[in-house]
């Protein structure tokens, strides 16, 4: 592994640990729970064209409704355990999503990005206005930092289209109450750099 002592920050600030993502991995499992019973009932209710009514709109819907509950509950059930366990199970350099050392910003894999490199920033807050909000969690920071670079990084979440390069920080599932304001504190900190920080609103299902 290669060592990055010299460049760690004195306190760490957004380590990720498997209690930020348990409240996620309980809300998947409940919806897998719940979502495989409903798809069978609904398989069966279809092929047997139950119940019997004689208003067919709503034929259909008792017919079709748990099939489709069922369905949407599995997926987004997977979805969210697919996603969320293998981040609960990060360890060492790997658990770092966001540090800030001396001579840059230290992102997932102990990778250091220089304050020279940095051309600016984007804190993104991402807000969901469903009725139902199937993963989504309010008491979530929600939060991502979107570094704009001036050459392509080899680190996680890096992305170059059209000639921009970006290396995108998900702060999502640290608990607001303890994050946020350490996420205030990043922002300032980057702005007292000379690195010019943009706000932006981005809507998200999960």
């Amino acid at each position: 592994m290669t060592d990055f002592t010299s460049h760690r920050a004195q306190v760490q600030i957004f380590i990720s640990t498997s209690a930020h993502h348990r409240p996620r991995i309980r809300r998947s499992a409940i919806l897998v729970l719940l979502g495989v019973p409903l798809l069978v009932l609904g398989i069966y209710l279809v092929v047997n064209d139950l119940p019997e009514m004689t208003v067919r709109k709503a034929e259909i819907w008792f017919s079709a409704g748990p099939l489709i509950l069922g369905a949407v509950g599995l997926v987004f059930g997977a979805y969210g355990l697919v996603t969320s366990i293998p981040a609960a199970m990060r360890t060492g350099d790997d658990a770092i999503d966001l540090e800030l050392g001396q001579d840059g910003v230290i992102v997932r894999g102990g990778h250091v990005i220089p304050w020279a490199m940095i051309k600016g920033a984007t804190a993104v807050q991402y807000i969901n206005s469903a009725k139902a909000q199937l993963l989504w969690d309010g008491k979530h920071l929600n939060r991502a930092l979107v570094l704009r670079v001036k050459e392509p990084r080899d680190v996680p979440g890096a992305a170059s289209k059209d000639g921009k390069h970006t290396v995108r920080i998900r702060l999502q599932h640290y608990a607001a109450a303890e994050y946020q304001k350490l996420f205030v504190q990043v922002v300032a900190k980057l702005r007292s750099n000379g690195i010019q920080v943009v706000e932006d609103k981005k809507h998200k299902q999960t």
